[in-house]
């Protein structure tokens, strides 16, 4: 979509400006990451596809890019995901402080995810980086716990990061998830369908 421009010269699709590409550079970048060591974005201050607008300001899919250079470097443990709700991705890395797990809603539709860390030593806290709208980068302390219960808003891209009170090493069992569609209103629905996510390492170069 982004090489169809108006007679302005402007993007025709105004997603490239809001969370849907947030969510799209993420899967994009957790894609790569097995086999890409750089990723360089074309036309960084672009205001109709770039990262930042005109006078500097990040779009979404700033921060998401952000998220993931920072929370998975080069040299971070790539662990093996796998997931039966196609609406949400999930990828995971350990690195030497932490275990980070991304989450990213495909949907056009608030989503339910619970993550479940097993094999993991003590923690000594978990907290969450995301993107979930035009208005920055949301970040907060979530309870020291290793299952983790997040409401996705549509399009959103969420990084949880347990942090071990010792040097963090890849988790020997697996770690579980599952995602719904939230409701709209009432109580949060019961997740009925899994998402897995199982920690067998495999070393990966990421940028």
């Amino acid at each position: 979509p982004n090489s169809a421009r108006n007679e302005a010269g402007e993007a025709r699709d105004a997603r490239l400006t809001k969370p849907f590409a947030a969510a799209w550079w993420m899967c994009f970048l957790t894609t790569a990451a097995r086999w890409v060591d750089l990723v360089c974005a074309f036309d960084l201050s672009d205001e109709s596809w770039g990262l930042l607008d005109a006078r500097g300001r990040a779009f979404p899919a700033f921060y998401a890019a952000w998220i993931f250079s920072t929370y998975a470097p080069s040299g971070s443990t790539v662990l093996k995901t796998e997931s039966t709700v196609p609406q949400v991705r999930a990828f995971a890395v350990s690195t030497r402080t932490a275990h980070n797990v991304f989450l990213v809603n495909l949907s056009a539709q608030p989503m339910t995810a619970t993550v479940n860390l097993t094999g993991a030593g003590e923690l000594a806290q978990v907290r969450l980086r995301g993107v979930e709208d035009n208005t920055g980068l949301k970040a907060r302390q979530l309870a020291t716990e290793a299952t983790q219960q997040l409401l996705l808003p549509p399009y959103a891209v969420e990084l949880i990061q347990f942090v071990e009170t010792k040097p963090a090493t890849a988790p020997t069992t697996p770690a579980t998830g599952t995602a719904t569609k939230a409701p709209t209103h009432g109580a949060p629905a019961k997740a009925t369908t899994p998402a897995k996510a199982k920690a067998a390492p495999a070393k990966s170069t990421l940028s």
